[in-house]
């Protein structure tokens, strides 16, 4: 029998549980769940960590960027697993697909915001099963879900499922946790290198939050056109005397930001805020350039946060170009960081056979991957189904004694 869709009501006082009150205005955790590729165990990872939230007794939400647990891959047509919610957890996906869900739920709500598939409603999960997620896939979007599912349900952590090809909401998130493997490349050398980067780029230190200073050029120049804009902004919005917009994803614009820098300063340390997406290779032509017309500026670079570093595709760049700015006397902070908690690995990968036309699934030696990833990389990473999900579960209790704190 079809099932029909759930009546989206307005939110009501029915809908929060008994003991909301109890937390106040505890800020909400986000804890993203992103894979760097396709077929990296994205989901079974992700599966641990709602199942390890159920055990705790959490009061906890799920959601998705994109879409996600579907039966089959929609590129190689091989088996992958759906996601799983215990009763009492709250999911927000696409109205439909409350149609093809395993689960029950009681109290659904429309959250006000809509995804390519349609309504996105929350629901609270009143007989466990598998579900199918589906959500915004911009910052603004998904954002109001997670106010939505603090408001108007109460819980104290939202976990979200994502991927780095849609990685920009992911600065929402206060935690994360990375799901790679050979599906992204089988190479060792390769892919620790990405982890590294991914890693170096996310541990990028916080902006202190002294008082700007004010530039010695001509506070007259108060705002010229490179990329989406550059503005002299001596303490009036935040401690950083020049914002940059979007410009250094390409290096067309990188002559041009330069000589604009010059105009405000030639010489001592200058805070520069790139609010936008940045490029490693633009970045590091962009100070290259400094250096030669003026070898006795340096800059503090401040990204809004180190996702923006991220969506340029080039992960495994980053640690060099850092240690090449910093060699030269030049800063890097970020206004608003998340905080990384490791990487699952997945031996894992589909192959294409020409001769069927199809995909097979495959996989490397999983203890000699791990093991090869974890010695040239310093940041940590675990085979969840090789040696089991403990060290995963102790990130989890790292981010459940965090909410705890918050309570408090």
């Amino acid at each position: 029998m079809k099932r029909k869709d759930p009546v989206a009501a307005p939110v009501s006082e029915k809908f929060m549980p008994p003991n909301r009150g109890d937390r106040g205005n505890a800020p909400i955790v986000v804890l993203g769940v992103a894979g760097t590729a396709k077929n990296t165990g994205k989901t079974t990872a992700l599966n641990q960590v709602i199942r390890r939230l159920g055990d705790e007794k959490r009061i906890f939400a799920v959601t998705s960027i994109g879409f996600d647990g579907e039966d089959f891959d929609t590129v190689t047509g091989l088996g992958k697993p759906r996601v799983f919610l215990p009763e009492g957890s709250v999911v927000a996906t696409a109205q439909p697909l409350f149609r093809v869900t395993g689960a029950e739920f009681s109290d659904v709500r429309d959250t006000g915001v809509t995804c390519a598939l349609g309504r996105v409603v929350a629901g609270r999960v009143k007989k466990a099963g598998r579900v199918v997620l589906a959500g915004p896939v911009t910052t603004r979007g998904l954002g109001k879900v997670v106010r939505f599912l603090q408001e108007a349900t109460g819980v104290e952590l939202v976990v979200v499922d994502g991927a780095f090809s849609r990685m920009a909401p992911m600065c929402l998130a206060t935690h994360l946790i990375v799901a790679t493997g050979a599906a992204r490349s089988d190479d060792v050398s390769t892919l620790a290198a990405e982890v590294t980067g991914i890693g170096t780029v996310m541990s990028l230190p916080p902006l202190d939050s002294g008082a700007a200073r004010t530039h010695s050029g001509d506070s007259s120049l108060a705002a010229w056109s490179f990329g989406t804009r550059v503005q002299a902004v001596p303490g009036q919005k935040g401690p950083w005397e020049v914002e940059l917009g979007t410009a250094l994803m390409t290096r067309s614009s990188v002559p041009t930001g330069v000589a604009l820098l010059r105009r405000i300063a030639t010489e001592g340390l200058l805070t520069v805020r790139v609010p936008g997406p940045v490029n490693p290779s633009a970045l590091e032509e962009f100070v290259r350039l400094l250096e030669n017309e003026s070898p006795a500026l340096r800059i503090k670079f401040v990204f809004d946060h180190p996702v923006n570093l991220l969506v340029s595709g080039q992960a495994s760049s980053w640690p060099q170009t850092i240690a090449r700015l910093v060699g030269w006397g030049h800063e890097m902070a970020v206004l608003k960081s998340t905080t990384l908690l490791g990487f699952t690995l997945n031996p894992f990968k589909p192959a294409f056979q020409e001769s069927s036309g199809r995909y097979r699934a495959e996989q490397v030696d999983a203890a000699r991957f791990l093991r090869e990833v974890r010695s040239r990389t310093g940041f940590p990473v675990t085979d969840i189904i090789l040696e089991g999900p403990s060290l995963l579960e102790s990130w989890i209790s790292a981010v459940t004694l965090e909410t705890e704190h918050h309570r408090t």
